[in-house]
């Protein structure tokens, strides 16, 4: 720990001032008193000593550092720099264009006292017009800035469930006309099953109906068929040829009451005449 120049101060006026100080001896924090006044400090409080103390304490350290006997010069101390470095082998200049490294790069921060524990720190901040260590900056409700954390994007990505056999199937099956739905509820009603749309494998027909037992295939051709009648015609042709079914073409146009009935009357009449 750094004290400060005013607890030297202190101590000299009344040397008990520091026995409730738990991290130094008295003889200790005397010794460092003694170091500085072999160094010309005087402790009288002025401004051009306080300036002497501080640069002292930032060229020499704090009291941890200092381990020279309290009786030894500031002068006697260079002798004894100058002695060792005698000793050591000379390194020898590498090319004088090398520029020289910035003192600033390496140096510390100056000690900077304290504004309210009066404590030389390097690690001052200016706070509301005070300069406080990071223990007193705590204690004045000072709270770092934080920058917002962004919430994280996350796109969902939608899983579609895979089509089953059957779906696929519905989807490529040709749709029934509500005539066609119409037509087929009353042939129920009247006790005729036909196969919806049964396939025939030629150049694949499908009829509307077909009725099994008759051998009967029907088709209801409204406005959708419209000017392809031959290739309607060819096929189904061939399907009487090669499966030896007969087939029953019935036209009509509009959708109504009266049109269904005629169009189950005449299926009717069909599959009587086998």
């Amino acid at each position: 720990m750094t004290r400060c120049y005013e607890f030297y101060c202190a101590i000299l006026i009344n040397p008990t001032f520091c026995e409730d100080k738990s991290d130094r001896t008295v003889a200790y924090i005397q010794k460092y008193i003694k170091f500085m006044q072999d160094q010309n400090v005087k402790f009288d409080k002025t401004v051009e000593d306080k300036e002497l103390f501080m640069k002292y304490q930032d060229e020499f350290g704090s009291e941890k550092v200092v381990t020279q006997p309290i009786d030894m010069s500031k002068t006697e101390q260079l002798q004894q720099v100058a002695v060792v470095s005698e000793n050591i082998p000379q390194v020898h200049q590498i090319s004088e264009s090398i520029p020289q490294v910035c003192q600033l790069a390496t140096k510390e921060r100056p000690l900077v006292e304290c504004s309210r524990c009066h404590l030389g720190r390097r690690d001052t901040v200016e706070y509301k017009g005070e300069i406080l260590c990071p223990s007193c900056l705590e204690n004045a409700g000072y709270k770092p800035e934080r920058k917002p954390v962004e919430p994280a994007t996350v796109t969902a990505s939608i899983i579609k469930p895979q089509d089953t056999w059957e779906q696929r199937k519905a989807r490529m099956q040709t749709p029934i006309s509500k005539m066609e739905e119409a037509v087929l509820v009353k042939l129920e009603q009247k006790g005729l099953h036909p196969d919806a749309q049964r396939e025939f494998c030629l150049r694949s027909t499908r009829p509307d109906y077909y009725f099994p037992q008759q051998n009967l295939a029907v088709y209801l051709d409204g406005e959708v068929h419209r000017g392809r009648e031959d290739r309607d015609e060819a096929l189904r042709e061939l399907l009487s040829k090669r499966y030896g079914v007969r087939v029953v073409t019935i036209l009509y146009e509009g959708s109504s009451e009266a049109t269904e009935d005629s169009i189950v009357e005449k299926i009717v009449e069909a599959t009587l005449h086998i």
